[in-house]
């Protein structure tokens, strides 16, 4: 276990993706130094899960990004796999990366042909001509979800003005929850993230953010809605000392992409099969661990707000 200053707040990860252990100190009101210890390590190594080869041509590459941390993306997304491994008679492989950017990467680069991420890595990686749009999820009616700044109920924290001088979590730099949103909301009290927090810490999953704020780690944080809706159903004990303190306006559900390289037959294909998978009874129960009804096909025009959030002009 690792004790760091609560000045320099840093985070150790584990190979590839996310993070086995955190350790930090935090001042009190008296100036002692409080030393929290929060454990990590239940996560699976990527390698672990699976082994892409340079010979694996004829598999699918799939690349999730990890708006949960890698367990519980493990977890939501291996059945969902093995369908459409079902549906296409292909081997499909799932890869993960701990940051946004590198799924990008993995998609520009031709090392992934589809990718499950968050609309703000999707307007970044479209704005460099990473991949393009395939289908949108829909949940209960709706493509999209909120960004929650969430709170201690014991911490006094009653709105974002309170988070002046605190600690805060962040996601990812690519997130529109975890911060793109939250660094808007600080602009439109006239400061900067630098100056407004005490000290930021990126936790690369929303279910860690949240872990945090439980644990009184940090002071505040952003998280997409649908992790802490489903947070709250499944396990409410991870929840039940925390309290929404802000919700934004809504942001459009994370997509599925596909390279710019793909077939247009592969394509069609499992577009196919994202937009007919409720309809079958097996793949309906998938899609609703994953808080989704149906995948539908969408203008991409929808994420022009999370442009907005990201300072892209949509082309």
């Amino acid at each position: 276990m690792i004790k760091l200053n609560w000045q320099k707040l840093l985070f150790a990860t584990i190979v590839t993706l996310g993070f086995s252990l955190l350790s930090c100190t935090k001042s009190s009101n008296s100036h002692k130094h409080k030393v929290v210890s929060l454990n990590f390590s239940d996560t699976i190594r990527v390698d672990q899960i699976v082994v892409p080869t340079e010979n694996q041509k004829e598999a699918l590459r799939i690349a999730i990004s990890a708006i949960s941390s890698p367990r519980e993306t493990f977890n939501y997304y291996k059945d969902m796999l093995m369908y459409i491994e079902e549906q296409l008679g292909q081997k499909v492989i799932m890869i993960q990366r701990k940051t946004y950017s590198e799924i990008n990467d993995l998609m520009k680069e031709n090392k992934a042909d589809i990718a499950i991420v968050c609309s703000g890595n999707y307007v970044y990686g479209k704005a460099d001509s990473a991949f393009k749009l395939l289908v949108v999820p829909e949940w209960k009616g709706k493509n999209y979800y909120n960004t929650y700044i969430i709170a201690h109920k014991n911490s006094g924290v009653k709105s974002i003005n309170d988070l002046k001088n605190k600690l805060f979590a962040y996601t990812d730099p690519l997130s529109t929850s975890g911060k793109l949103y939250p660094t808007k909301r600080v602009k439109e009290l006239g400061s900067t993230p630098n100056d407004f927090f005490q000290s930021v810490v990126y936790t690369h999953a929303h279910d860690n953010s949240v872990q945090l704020v439980a644990k009184q780690m940090v002071d505040g944080a952003s998280v997409n809605s649908l992790v802490f809706d489903y947070l709250t159903s499944s396990s409410p004990n991870r929840v039940k000392d925390i309290i929404i303190i802000e919700k934004s306006a809504p942001h459009a559900m994370p997509p599925v992409v596909v390279s710019n390289k793909m077939s247009k037959e592969m394509e069609a294909k499992l577009k196919d099969i994202f937009l007919n998978m409720h309809k079958n009874q097996g793949s309906k129960k998938v899609l609703q661990n994953l808080m989704v009804d149906r995948y539908t096909h969408k203008s991409d025009t929808i994420y022009n707000s999370v442009r907005e959030l990201a300072g892209i002009t949509p082309k």
